[in-house]
């Protein structure tokens, strides 16, 4: 079988409308600062459209997607500068969900896999694969991590959610083929998981 991954911590601003799943490699500095980053910077670029940043605004994303990926940008920074810059001793996998209104923007380094329950049907909104699969071994070898290099490619994507969607974040280096065959249900997500 395959061995378990590393714990995948649930970390919520009810605040920001922010929930990052995130997992720890190497000490757990790298994932705090992440939280504490997004959830700072967040806050101020709610109060504030105009806030600056060190990072320009890409045209082609919404203020909801800027905002996400500048923040994620200056914690990658952070976590550079304060865990890894000499040598690596922190940095973590993690999805980034922040909504608003109806809308979803995400960002996924790593895993988990994020996927999209709607009228009974799962669509695969974002996977990845991990080293596992090149090293040909069952144990979870992340592939990206967030703050081990200055500058780095970071995709945000985003979706408007209906009111029955449900947002599934499975973190495994392997998804069975049943998990795509059984029955699903949105009135029960918990029974898809299980």
């Amino acid at each position: 079988g395959e061995i378990p991954r590393p714990t995948v911590d649930l970390l919520i601003h009810s605040d920001q409308d922010v929930l990052i799943a995130g997992t720890p490699w190497g000490s757990s500095e790298a994932l705090k600062l992440l939280s504490d980053t997004v959830r700072e910077f967040l806050s101020v670029s709610i109060g504030d459209q105009e806030a600056t940043s060190p990072f320009a605004k890409l045209p082609g994303l919404s203020s909801l997607e800027n905002n996400l990926r500048t923040a994620i940008l200056i914690a990658n920074d952070k976590i550079f500068q304060r865990c890894n810059k000499e040598a690596y001793s922190s940095s973590c996998e993690a999805v980034i969900l922040h909504t608003q209104n109806s809308q979803v923007a995400w960002v996924q380094v790593g895993q988990p896999h994020i996927l999209l329950l709607r009228k009974d049907k799962l669509f695969p909104l974002q996977v990845t694969v991990d080293l596992s699969v090149d090293f040909h071994v069952p144990a979870p070898l992340p592939s990206r991590l967030i703050g081990l290099e200055r500058a780095w490619d970071l995709e945000v994507r985003s979706l408007v959610l209906a009111e029955e969607d449900s947002l599934i974040l499975l973190a495994r280096s392997l998804i069975p083929p049943t998990f795509f065959n059984q029955k699903l249900s949105n009135d029960s997500p918990e029974k898809t998981i299980d």
